[in-house]
């Protein structure tokens, strides 16, 4: 994993010195969406939303519901903030990212009152390219680090645990431009665990 993360960041810095000065005028970075998200132990959806600045920086942030499948009723709310530097390439960009987010959550699963805190930290790349006049695909590949800290009570007795997990992904994504300003966006994650899949659909400006 560490030769995965390794390779793509050196992938970035290969391309500096080739790639033209400007980005694609085809490719849209400011963007507001809804979506959904499926498959694995949690479902999701909410709002998020990105903006470019300085011509190379991207600023994005997003707020989802939480549903935890594997902790009965348990569900919460989430943030998380990402930070990125866009690359043109061709038709195309390579984007690299650093993000963070944190979710709260809270239910019941069997007898035990469950309490759930979990950081998560993550450095990506992803390329896009545009593959028609209303078609664009995406392949990246990112790494996260999940901190928990999970809290089960039965009765008076309550059990601390805090698990860590380190994990790799790589995502699939493909847009559809229903018109100057809105797009169907489908993605698919494959994880070491179960895969995720994610519909959004967004307004570019």
């Amino acid at each position: 994993m560490k030769n995965s993360l390794t390779f793509s960041f050196l992938l970035a810095a290969a391309v500096v010195s080739a790639a033209p000065s400007n980005l694609p005028a085809e490719l849209k970075y400011d963007r507001l969406a809804v979506e959904y998200t499926g498959g694995g132990d949690v479902r999701s959806y909410g709002v998020g939303g990105q903006a470019l600045l300085g011509g190379r920086f991207l600023v994005g942030g997003a707020f989802r519901e939480h549903d935890f499948k594997n902790l009965g009723t348990t569900s919460g709310r989430g943030a998380d903030f990402t930070l990125g530097y866009a690359l043109p390439l061709a038709k195309g960009d390579l984007i690299a990212t650093v993000g963070y987010g944190q979710v709260q959550a809270s239910g019941q699963s069997g007898t035990k009152a469950i309490a759930l805190l979990e950081d998560t930290t993550s450095l990506g790349l992803a390329w896009r390219q545009q593959i028609s006049e209303v078609y664009e695909f995406s392949l990246g590949y990112v790494h996260a680090t999940d901190r928990q800290t999970i809290r089960s009570t039965v009765g008076t007795t309550t059990t601390t645990t805090t698990p860590q997990e380190h994990e790799g992904s790589v995502n699939l994504g493909l847009r559809y431009k229903m018109g100057p300003h809105l797009d169907l966006t489908f993605g698919y994650t494959f994880v070491a665990g179960p895969n995720r899949w994610t519909l959004s659909s967004g307004y570019t400006f």
